[in-house]
């Protein structure tokens, strides 16, 4: 039987901030259909690690590689392929629902036959769609970011604490959709807090 092939690839991954090392010799290799869960305690490096593998920080050692090519070799090729939603949503106060949803498609990839009514309506803020982003709760402004996993076709998705502020409804959605995700192929990096019920995909948990 064929080896799967590895899609991403972290080698001796090393973070540090403020000159104090987070972690030391994360070393771990993805296939097409897996989740990583990401665990650990607050300041462990969590969010710096899923920013690292978004390319937004630089500063490591180690190597990360997507498809067997360092992933800044090719930075702008890899970012087309990858989807972060990050600890804190990306939502532009200044723009409504709809503006902030239709922002996000215009900067990546929209999926073939993408449908922003439909997917609003199954995040749960279609009735918020003119509602100005400052106005929306913590688990709105969440809702609104994970509109992005329906309507952006990405392989990669980095997920921080995507289950944040959300009701058993919406969790159990995005679940739904990490698990769909998964077994069209896609590779799924997340951290949470809470217990995540993904055990119907190959799951690898670290710990740092």
């Amino acid at each position: 039987m064929q080896k799967p092939t590895e899609l991403l690839t972290l080698k001796q991954l090393q973070c540090s901030r403020q000159d104090n090392i987070l972690f030391t010799n994360l070393s771990v290799a993805l296939t097409a259909g897996t989740v990583l869960l990401v665990e650990g305690a607050n300041g462990s490096g969590k969010t710096t690690l899923l920013k690292t593998l978004a390319g937004l920080i630089r500063d490591y050692q180690g190597e990360i590689f997507w498809r067997q090519q360092c992933i800044h070799a090719k930075i702008s090729d890899y970012s087309s392929e990858r989807l972060h939603i990050g600890h804190t949503p990306g939502i532009k106060d200044g723009l409504t629902v709809i503006e902030n949803i239709k922002l996000s498609l215009s900067l990546g990839r929209a999926k073939q036959h993408s449908d922003i009514q439909r997917t609003m309506q199954s995040l749960g803020v279609e009735h918020l769609q003119h509602k100005p982003a400052k106005q929306l709760s913590a688990g709105q402004r969440r809702r609104v970011a994970l509109t992005r996993l329906e309507l952006l076709d990405a392989k990669l998705w980095l997920l921080d604490e995507p289950f944040a502020a959300l009701d058993s409804v919406a969790i159990k959605t995005i679940e739904t959709l990490i698990l769909q995700h998964a077994q069209h192929g896609g590779i799924v990096v997340l951290t949470s807090h809470q217990a995540v019920n993904l055990t119907q995909t190959k799951m690898i948990r670290v710990k740092l």
